[in-house]
């Protein structure tokens, strides 16, 4: 309860503030601060304020790569779906086109809509981050059991086994 009170505090005291954001920028760090409020607020299921917490931020900073990919974890959670889901995330990554949590977050989404641009989009994750060892398991898995009989390649399964274990042996 007393979480949920100091969240409401920081919000009003937020929305106060909001109307200034433009002639006073907030710095990145406490756009970041606000970020990490939101993605606690979203964590313990608090999703209408995790929502206000990352608009907050994108009202100082319309294009905050982490703020957009925080509204797209809150918009993949509720009712209004995945499809607002992924139009944030493209938004992050368009704003940070090195921002590979957004990708992954698209490429899982993608996943659960059983869309075949989980492929593609992994394949950007893999370029954001080389080293990230679930972007070429991903890879590899959909090549070896394809989405909807697509992309079903044995040489690319493998290539991509081969590089998730020689990112992480």
């Amino acid at each position: 309860m007393r979480y949920s009170v100091f969240c409401t505090i920081i919000l009003a005291v937020g929305a106060l503030t909001a109307n200034l954001a433009r002639a006073v920028p907030f710095s990145p760090v406490q756009l970041d601060s606000l970020c990490a409020l939101g993605d606690s607020l979203r964590v313990a299921g608090d999703l209408r304020d995790a929502e206000r917490t990352y608009r907050l931020a994108l009202r100082a900073r319309d294009d905050h790569a982490q703020a957009l990919n925080g509204l797209g974890l809150v918009f993949r959670d509720t009712p209004r779906g995945l499809l607002w889901a992924v139009k944030y995330f493209k938004m992050a990554t368009v704003a940070d086109p090195e921002y590979w949590e957004a990708y992954q977050n698209m490429a899982e989404t993608y996943g659960m809509l059983g869309d075949t641009k989980e492929l593609r989009t992994y394949q950007h994750l893999a370029k954001a981050n080389p080293d990230h060892q679930d972007a070429w398991y991903q890879i590899g898995r959909i090549h070896r059991v394809g989405i909807d009989h697509r992309y079903l390649d044995e040489g690319e399964s493998e290539e991509a086994f081969r590089r998730q274990i020689g990112v992480s042996p």
